[in-house]
């Protein structure tokens, strides 16, 4: 038996570093093997530049290939991401 948790984040990123996020989670994207898209014709990859096309995309993969939740056997089932207003951090 399985229980089930929602748990909420607020992140906030400078955007100074969203260009570092995003290369951060394009390499995550490229280790754990890209993603396959399948048409009439043919089978290709996609690549982590067009599956990972900003930061929201980027956040999101971070999040789903955390390696401390999986060695913790933490299984994600959903992933959203919205964006806020913009803040200032003091």
């Amino acid at each position: 038996m399985y229980s089930k948790y929602t748990l909420e984040l607020e992140i906030v990123v400078d955007r100074g570093a969203e260009e570092r996020v995003i290369q951060t989670a394009r390499r995550v994207y490229s280790e754990h093997g890209p993603v396959k898209e399948r048409s009439d014709e043919a089978e290709r990859q996609i690549s982590a530049e067009e599956f990972i096309d900003g930061l929201q995309d980027a956040l999101l993969e971070l999040v789903e290939y955390n390696p401390n939740l999986r060695d913790a056997g933490v299984e994600i089932r959903a992933l959203r991401c919205s964006v806020g207003e913009p803040i200032r951090v003091a």
